[in-house]
């Protein structure tokens, strides 16, 4: 049988979407950096030149 809580940590009561927009925190743990790392695994097999161009794109989105 699955555990489950028996208090909830947070709970909030809305009548719009928006109120809830508002409360949703992204915290920096749980950003992911598998786009990075692919971007790494991709400098060891491609050529320098097209891989060097693809990050200095994506540091400049970052």
């Amino acid at each position: 049988m699955p555990a489950v809580a028996l208090v909830p940590k947070e709970l909030y009561l809305s009548s719009s979407l928006k109120d809830l927009n508002k409360k949703t925190e992204v915290k920096p743990e749980k950003i992911s950096t598998k786009r990075i790392t692919s971007i790494q695994y991709l400098g060891l097999q491609t050529s320098k030149k097209p891989l060097k161009k693809m990050k200095d794109s994506l540091r400049a989105l970052n």
